[in-house]
């Protein structure tokens, strides 16, 4: 069986080090972490089957618990990337992207069902049934919503999209608000 850091692309973990502004990312004891200049880090730890992604972790602390568990290393590297590339966008100043957090909203291929008061389950609908089940545990029910945008995208797709001011080709139709504005309100 892998490891974790066997089973994560390194090309992509640099990316990820970078929009989030980490200047010295680091692989110990089988986890990975980074740190950006303002002591806020990503954590991601785990094993194949049970990867853990704690997001801007502040100063080492993880008693909050992980913002997401995947059983597959891939899916916990695509919502690292994606929330790294939220911080990228801001500090290129682009449009915000405003991915629904309604359930309501979410893309088709995925089944969501509530998990722990604010969280949610979302499991990778696979028509035929012959890949192993893919599952992401999130502590908040939105951040699930927001994943079925980008879960079953190639990591080139969603690097593109972050980087298109106009978030194509995966964001092309979510709803922008200029990075200086206030407005906050998610569909």
């Amino acid at each position: 069986m892998k490891t974790l850091r066997e089973s994560i692309d390194p090309e992509v973990l640099a990316i990820v080090a970078e929009w989030f502004g980490g200047s010295a990312p680091v692989w110990q004891d089988d986890e990975w972490i980074c740190y950006d200049a303002e002591t806020d880090g990503i954590l991601i730890t785990g094993e194949p089957g049970a990867v853990s992604v704690f997001f801007t972790l502040h100063q080492g602390d993880r008693s909050g618990g992980p913002d997401v568990v995947c059983t597959d290393a891939a899916d916990a590297l695509r919502y690292a990337l994606f929330k790294a590339g939220v911080r990228f966008r801001q500090r290129r100043l682009y449009g915000r992207l405003l991915v629904p957090f309604s359930t309501a909203l979410a893309r088709a291929g995925f089944t969501m069902s509530p998990l722990n008061g604010f969280g949610a389950m979302l499991t990778v609908d696979d028509g035929d049934g012959s890949a192993p089940e893919r599952r992401l545990s999130f502590t908040m029910g939105g951040e699930a919503t927001e994943a079925t945008f980008y879960l079953d995208a190639s990591f080139p797709d969603l690097m593109d999209s972050m980087r298109a001011p106009g978030g194509q080709p995966l964001f092309g139709d979510v709803r922008q608000v200029p990075a200086t504005s206030f407005e906050r309100a998610r569909p």
